[in-house]
């Protein structure tokens, strides 16, 4: 379902709408509902195809080190493994069971942009109002492509 609103678009956004130059008008003007919804299809798109494969405990620690977290555009700066050391209270792998540490030394590897799709998703499951599914990986799978 489409709505109607009304909202401030940043300066950076405006300069990415007017260089894809496709989404004009015929006065020539950006057309701005096509070029909102063309980028953020693009993103949604974009993240599905990076989220890389995870088990559920790989989620579990994800999400625990990402619950009550204010989610800013800095969050692609952070290194996932890190914040779940930090949830986690200890410094060295050596600290936790060898599954975790498994895990966590799995995430660390992650590229910036699997690290941005993952926590996108962190983002989607903590914001979403409904979530479906009988297991934590079925209700990842069902906030892809939102």
């Amino acid at each position: 379902m489409s709505i109607k609103k009304s909202v401030m678009l940043a300066d950076h956004f405006i300069a990415y709408a007017k260089a894809r130059g496709l989404t004009r008008g015929e006065d020539g003007d950006v057309l701005w509902s096509q070029a909102v919804n063309g980028a953020v299809s693009s993103l949604t798109r974009l993240y599905d195809l990076l989220l890389p494969d995870l088990t559920e405990q790989d989620w579990h620690l994800i999400l625990n080190a990402f619950n009550g977290h204010f989610f800013t555009d800095m969050d692609l700066h952070v290194s996932i493994a890190s914040c779940i050391m930090d949830d986690l209270g200890v410094l060295e792998l050596s600290e936790v069971d060898p599954k975790v540490a498994e895990s966590v030394r799995k995430i660390a590897k992650l590229t910036v942009p699997e690290q941005a799709a993952v926590l996108d998703m962190a983002r989607k499951f903590w914001g979403a109002s409904e979530r479906s599914g009988n297991s934590l990986l079925e209700i990842i799978q069902g906030l892809r492509g939102i």
